[in-house]
């Protein structure tokens, strides 16, 4: 159960990695910073909602 867990974490830091905003050292503001990574993974949960079939 464990190493399911552990997939599915590794496949978000994946999708996150895919949008450079974990890949690389961001070196500037930040305030900034926080803002595109809450978009981000805000993009990335919403198209995580919409492959759910309710």
């Amino acid at each position: 159960m464990v190493s399911c867990m552990r997939m599915l974490v590794k496949h978000m830091f994946a999708k996150l990695k895919k949008f450079n905003t974990l890949a690389f050292r961001y070196r500037g503001n930040w305030n900034a910073h926080e803002d595109t990574f809450a978009i981000v993974t805000g993009i990335i949960n919403f198209r995580a909602l919409n492959r759910l079939t309710w």
